[in-house]
């Protein structure tokens, strides 16, 4: 059972007679500016509970579950609503309302107000309200014509990823591997690690890179994981953008996240084969992306991190890192020539003392 369907366990007790006087009372409640917060989060728990349990014994009133899903979102996004409480049930409500509305179809597009109204919520001060969006779009996916999927992943439920609170991200990277699991999304890799098949000029997000770097070691356990979920799932061309994350995890400070990346590795039979055969793809682009953060002075983790993803490829694919000794080497005296951070400095060069122990001939070269 999934974590949207098990928030909607507490609802089930709840009995609806008359589903259609029912729908507009609970919305002329929602939306009546004198109605106080419980009465209003009542109302919605109605809604959601009705929508959830009772919609396949009402097919006569299909066709007010899409225009009750937008009215939902409308006052989410219209910032009117200033009870916790209520835009957490107003989304669980919004959502049930939505899925309701596609019981009779194989799938549906999902209301821009909808996408709009989740999105909102995912960046929502509130971490309740954040998970539920989080949950809330998880359970879209399943439903959801394919752009609609892209649309609800990349633009909804991405925002959670990067929420203050730890336990809204924690959420957000379990719904993110069940929603590109459950509804085979997997192309959205490209898209989620900074990828953009559009414009170029649009500012992107790593949203990968972000949770690789996460203060929070639950998120990067649970991180490591969709990396290993996605390594399975997508096409071999996005192998090179997941490959670096679970590397990098090997020499994560906390044990417990260095198991799981073990585990990933473990289980698979050709993943030594499979590094070496995209060393260059991944770490060529590391070494690039080390000269620019240093030159940029970027975040100082981000920095140790792309060092530690440099010293985990040379080591675990140390015989075919033989060809890329001059890329390595200068790029690695770079960084301690282009930084006065200490901590920087003494990285680079125990990574490339590290890189000369287990691969010799890096010894003779001379840049």
């Amino acid at each position: 059972m999934d974590g949207w369907t098990e928030a909607r366990e507490a609802t089930r007790n709840v009995v609806v007679e008359d589903p259609s006087a029912s729908l507009t009372d609970a919305l002329r409640t929602i939306e009546d500016g004198r109605s106080r917060s419980r009465e209003r989060e009542r109302a919605a728990r109605r809604v959601e509970a009705w929508a959830v349990d009772a919609c396949a014994r009402a097919p006569g009133v299909m066709l007010h579950w899409e225009c009750a899903g937008r009215r939902f979102a409308e006052r989410l996004v219209d910032g009117r609503e200033t009870s916790e409480e209520v835009r957490e049930a107003l989304t669980d409500a919004m959502v049930a309302a939505t899925v309701a509305s596609g019981v009779e179809k194989d799938s549906i597009v999902i209301d821009d107000e909808v996408l709009g109204a989740l999105a909102l919520g995912a960046r929502d001060s509130c971490g309740k309200v954040a998970m539920a969006s989080a949950r809330g779009a998880s359970a879209l996916c399943r439903i959801a014509q394919e752009d609609s999927r892209s649309k609800v992943i990349t633009r909804s439920l991405a925002s959670a990823l990067t929420h203050k609170t730890g336990k809204v991200r924690l959420e957000a990277v379990r719904q993110l591997e069940c929603a590109l699991f459950e509804s085979d999304c997997f192309h959205l890799v490209y898209d989620l690690t900074g990828g953009s098949h559009v414009d170029v000029s649009t500012v992107r997000i790593n949203y990968f890179s972000a949770l690789a770097c996460d203060p929070s070691p639950f998120v990067r356990m649970e991180f490591t994981r969709l990396c290993g979920t996605c390594l399975d799932g997508a096409s071999t061309s996005l192998t090179p953008r997941i490959l670096p994350y679970i590397l990098s995890s090997l020499v994560d400070e906390i044990i417990d996240v260095v198991e799981v990346a073990k585990q990933i590795i473990q289980s698979r039979n050709n993943f030594h084969e499979t590094v070496c055969r995209h060393l260059g793809d991944v770490l060529l682009p590391a070494l690039s992306e080390l000269r620019s953060h240093i030159g940029s002075n970027w975040r100082i983790d981000v920095i140790l991190r792309i060092l530690d993803l440099i010293e985990a490829l040379v080591v675990f694919a140390k015989d075919r890192a033989t060809q890329f000794i001059p890329n390595v080497i200068d790029g690695l005296d770079e960084a301690v020539s282009s930084t006065s951070d200490t901590l920087v400095q003494m990285k680079a060069r125990a990574v490339r003392e590290r890189f000369k122990q287990v691969c010799p001939e890096a010894c003779n070269y001379k840049n």
